[in-house]
């Protein structure tokens, strides 16, 4: 095994950096080791590293060659079997591209959710909320709290075209299901837990690092029951999604 740096006669034009038995390393390989911009201390100590690691490479496999049976060294069906696991895949792939139709309508999905509702039984517990943010300072918070608590459908409809523009965020979705350890890495609740949520329904709010949280708590269904359509319904376009894939394949 050799290090050096000359001249080779079978590569024109190209410095040799090193040499492990009949493998040389050429300068030219060295393209695209060090990134634009580099030090050049930085850089020294990247070329020496590749230097070293394609060294170790060499090595290693000379080793295993002067190591191994001839049958231990023949992988022709290994490498068929990988080459035609690539085509296949990259088959399936173009062909899901082009034919999937990903398009999953509402009915679609409820219509699944009929059939199979009794498999999606919850493992946990989980809430449906409205919630607004607002800024501390605010000379709406009294009023968004009114609306946001009244449940009348027409205060809705206010919420939905003032918080736009009022609130730092919000969510009025009438689907709006999360669990406990979801609503917690979420929002800023700190000291808040399940039986909170639950001996607060319907309203409440705190104060977090100069914002106001306001939360309704519309419902929350306990663990082992049926979960609701609006809880599932990704779950289930995914399921249905899946399916087409199987039929196409």
């Amino acid at each position: 095994m050799l290090i050096a740096c000359h001249r080779s006669s079978n590569k024109d034009d190209d410095n040799i950096l090193a040499r492990a038995y009949d493998d040389y390393l050429y300068e030219s390989d060295l393209e695209g080791v060090i990134p634009e911009g580099t030090h050049a201390r930085d850089s020294l100590i990247l070329v020496k590293n590749f230097i070293n690691n394609w060294i170790k490479e060499k090595l290693l496999a000379h080793k295993a060659e002067n190591n191994l049976t001839k049958e231990q060294k023949d992988f022709s069906q290994q490498l068929e079997e990988y080459r035609n696991s690539l085509i296949i895949y990259e088959y399936e792939r173009k062909l899901i591209q082009q034919e999937l139709d990903t398009l999953v309508l509402f009915k679609e999905i409820e219509q699944y959710y009929d059939n199979y509702k009794h498999n999606f039984i919850l493992k946990e517990d989980i809430f449906l909320i409205d919630y607004l943010i607002l800024d501390k300072e605010s000379p709406l918070i009294e009023k968004f709290r009114l609306l946001l608590n009244s449940g009348k459908p027409e205060d809705k409809d206010t919420l939905q075209h003032l918080c736009p523009v009022h609130t730092i965020d919000f969510n009025l979705a009438h689907d709006y299901w999360l669990t406990l350890p979801v609503l917690i890495r979420t929002f800023p609740f700190h000291s808040f837990n399940q039986d909170d949520f639950k001996s607060s329904m319907d309203h409440f709010q705190f104060e977090n690092n100069g914002r106001i949280y306001l939360f309704t708590v519309k419902e929350y269904i306990i663990k082992d029951n049926i979960a609701p359509l609006g809880f599932v319904k990704k779950n289930i376009k995914e399921i249905i999604i899946n399916k087409r894939k199987a039929e196409l394949l």
